[in-house]
């Protein structure tokens, strides 16, 4: 169960009372008036992961075959992925610490559009609450993300229409008709790409590739305070030590593209990290840019960002819009994108020959 300590940032003053109908007309929280809500969890051999067969299924019949566990190598990607057209509005948590539930439904919605071109928001309080309730947890105290996708398939979701994002029901107990929608998302399996034993770096490329094949993920990351210099650019600089720059709290949110070529200078410590994964927050559009920013790689690497986890439902992979070369990515064609995976076909097949 989740406990204080893990949760993050709790604001002192919580009597502002606001709803998040739309990001463009929604008040805009500082930094330090955001919630988080991420609580780190332990990973398990349990966890289904892209080898699992039901989930390797999935990804074979999408085309998206790996040769090894952290995808294709390195040079069989390209340098740069960029999702966000597939995304809705980002959305905005204000002071409550559902960033999972918001995280978890961008993923969603993403899915949805891009396979259905389809647009309905889901309840974001409605599945933080039931992912709490799994967990016994009455109180706006955060949550796995694991339990989050374990409510998503329990439980579904219903439209924001029908339990809408009003800060006054955080706490509060979606009624039965909300319930109905229980089925809407059973068949949706959900995998984790950090399962014990996994290295870092391998890691990091099976999220590259994951999002090279249309796929992005959900993690967390422990917020530290030189975050705060990332709210007009959205580049989150890698942190000093915690005697200077300490740790606020989890936050949860998405990864939706990757740039090799990306450069972050922490201004405090003069360090410049190289690459970072685009990132989709939940504070709002007017934060990094237009909600989206930028986590450096070494985040991955130096395991302060972990718990990825994604979702497939064979509907979504019977639309053929997900797999190698599906859009247009960092400027090259569906023909050059399928040239990358025969490259990488290839080159494994000669390996195997030697």
């Amino acid at each position: 169960m989740p406990n204080d300590t893990a949760l993050g940032w709790i604001p002192e003053d919580d009597s502002t009372h606001a709803t998040d109908e739309s990001s463009s007309s929604t008040p805009q929280v500082p930094f330090m008036m955001q919630g988080l809500g991420w609580v780190p969890d332990i990973s398990s051999k349990s966890d289904a992961t892209p080898e699992t067969n039901s989930v390797k299924q999935m990804l074979g019949k999408a085309g998206i075959k790996y040769t090894k566990p952290s995808g294709l190598d390195s040079s069989d990607l390209p340098n740069q992925v960029d999702l966000r057209q597939h995304f809705p509005p980002v959305y905005n948590q204000l002071k409550t610490n559902s960033c999972t539930a918001n995280a978890a439904c961008g993923l969603v919605m993403y899915f949805e559009k891009k396979s259905y071109n389809k647009i309905v928001s889901p309840s974001r309080l409605f599945l933080y609450k039931a992912s709490r309730n799994l967990l016994f947890q009455p109180e706006d105290k955060g949550a796995y993300n694991r339990t989050t996708f374990q409510a998503l398939t329990f439980f579904g979701v219903p439209p924001e229409q029908y339990w809408p994002f009003n800060t006054e029901l955080v706490n509060a107990e979606p009624n039965a008709f909300c319930y109905s929608f229980a089925t809407t998302y059973q068949a949706v399996a959900f995998y984790r790409y950090d399962p014990p034993g996994r290295s870092q770096a391998d890691v990091l490329q099976l999220i590259k590739s994951q999002l090279f094949a249309q796929l992005p993920a959900m993690f967390g990351f422990h917020v530290h305070s030189s975050i705060s210099q990332a709210f007009k650019d959205g580049k989150i600089p890698f942190p000093g030590p915690d005697s200077t720059d300490p740790i606020a709290g989890g936050h949860a949110i998405v990864a939706a593209g990757y740039d090799d070529q990306m450069q972050i200078t922490n201004t405090a410590t003069g360090e410049t990290t190289t690459g970072a994964i685009l990132i989709r927050n939940s504070w709002g559009n007017q934060w990094g840019e237009n909600g989206y920013g930028w986590l450096p790689y070494k985040y991955i690497l130096s395991g302060i960002a972990t718990d990825w986890w994604s979702l497939l439902s064979m509907n979504f992979v019977d639309t053929g819009q997900f797999g190698f070369g599906k859009d247009q990515v960092s400027g090259n064609t569906t023909s050059a994108v399928d040239d990358v995976v025969k490259n990488s076909e290839t080159k494994t097949s000669k390996k195997m020959e030697k």
